[in-house]
């Protein structure tokens, strides 16, 4: 497996959620975005961080 990075949300407290690609036609099919290096990964969350009012934006390791 190669190491993956994607961004995760916080919606309520220990509620996380991973933002996913838009390419998916059903709810159902939805799949993390994902990106080869973290700062590649890092940079795309700056987008998120910067609606958010507190500290609820993280990137993690991802294995698929």
């Amino acid at each position: 497996m190669t190491k993956q990075y994607a961004i995760k949300v916080e919606l309520a407290p220990n509620d996380w959620i991973y933002i996913t690609k838009s390419d998916s036609k059903n709810c159902w099919d939805l799949v993390p975005e994902t990106y080869k290096s973290k700062s590649e990964a890092e940079k795309a969350a700056d987008v998120w961080r910067k609606k958010s009012t507190r500290n609820n934006v993280k990137v993690v390791n991802y294995e698929s």
